[in-house]
């Protein structure tokens, strides 16, 4: 099992956390470069030897992509061998996959194969997607039931409970009743970040409750799903989030300067002097990823440093304005 330790504190509720697992260690804030071979440019495997062979040290694969994606299943190894020597793997359940494939023989029972077969740190629980049909509780008891049987897979890597909500008041209402029904699973949780609101003021909001939420269990680790805009990060690591994940590195640039993204297209126009830029591969693309790639470990390190000198809220302010901050505090 993964051990926390609080490192630092900053602000209201941003921390740093370190994760420590036998002698592999992880520092938060951080950032996991997600591989969905639903991507339409890339194939998944491609970008798990990019990741693999510039030592990147962290990733996020697919259960779904492990069993059904023959490059992968023919390729675990080379996961096991990255999870070995180091680095840090996260598994996804395939729930995001099974709602772009719709794929029938994908279910529970495949889910766990997958959990038992790969190498991983932590693996996401086999979550259940918002519904409009269902109440409150019974989509509550519906999600409760699918983490208690996840969390039940197997102990040599650490389950992070994934909730949804079609709202933000149900994803809160939803963690209310896994707290007090589920305790053990409210260790590592994990929220969709488009489910925390219409804005990033919304979101904000809500993360800083989920933070409240969890009370004196000050340790528990909060992974936000699909987030990889810098900025973004920043403001929910201010809120409290410790981990995030997105597929944004494969499909836009990151503008060291101005924090923004641009869509990978535009790497021919993109004027940066980082390590790789300054001796760009031939494949602009190629360069697109290992770019971004150094771009979020450099910009977790920035996160970890501000946190540790308590600058992060003058991070904030200079790059989305004092009044924002100020609606959050």
């Amino acid at each position: 099992m993964i051990e926390t330790q609080i490192l630092y504190s900053s602000g209201k509720f941003a921390r740093s956390v370190k994760l420590s697992k036998g002698k592999k260690q992880l520092i938060t804030p951080t950032y996991f470069p997600a591989i969905s071979g639903t991507h339409r440019d890339f194939k998944a495997f491609d970008l798990v030897r990019i990741i693999t062979q510039t030592h990147y040290p962290r990733m996020l694969i697919s259960a779904y992509d492990c069993k059904s994606e023959s490059s992968f299943s023919a390729n675990l190894g080379e996961i096991s061998e990255y999870f070995r020597t180091g680095s840090f793997v996260m598994l996804d359940s395939g729930i995001f996959e099974l709602s772009r494939t719709y794929d029938e023989h994908w279910n529970f029972e495949e889910y766990k194969v997958a959990v038992n077969e790969v190498d991983s740190d932590f693996y996401c629980t086999y979550d259940l997607l918002p519904n409009d049909r269902m109440s409150n509780p019974a989509f509550t008891d519906a999600t409760l039931r699918g983490i208690r049987k996840s969390l039940r897979i197997k102990a040599r890597s650490q389950g992070v409970s994934v909730t949804h909500g079609n709202s933000p008041a149900q994803l809160i209402y939803v963690s209310k009743k896994l707290v007090k029904a589920l305790p053990e699973g409210a260790n590592f949780v994990a929220f969709p970040e488009r489910e925390c609101g219409a804005t990033i003021l919304d979101r904000a909001r809500t993360i800083l409750a989920l933070r409240r939420l969890f009370g004196d269990r000050d340790k528990t680790v909060i992974h936000l799903l699909g987030c990889g805009n810098p900025i973004s990060m920043a403001v929910y690591a201010y809120c409290g989030a410790d981990m995030f994940d997105s597929l944004d590195w494969t499909s836009c640039v990151v503008n060291r300067s101005s924090l923004g993204l641009s869509d990978i297209s535009h790497v021919p126009i993109m004027s940066c002097n980082c390590a790789v830029c300054s001796n760009p591969p031939k494949n602009p693309l190629r360069r697109a990823l290992l770019h971004n790639l150094l771009f979020y470990q450099d910009f977790v390190l920035k996160m970890q440093s501000m946190i540790r000198q308590n600058t992060l809220r003058d991070f904030l302010i200079e790059m989305v304005g004092a009044r924002l901050i100020e609606q959050i505090d």
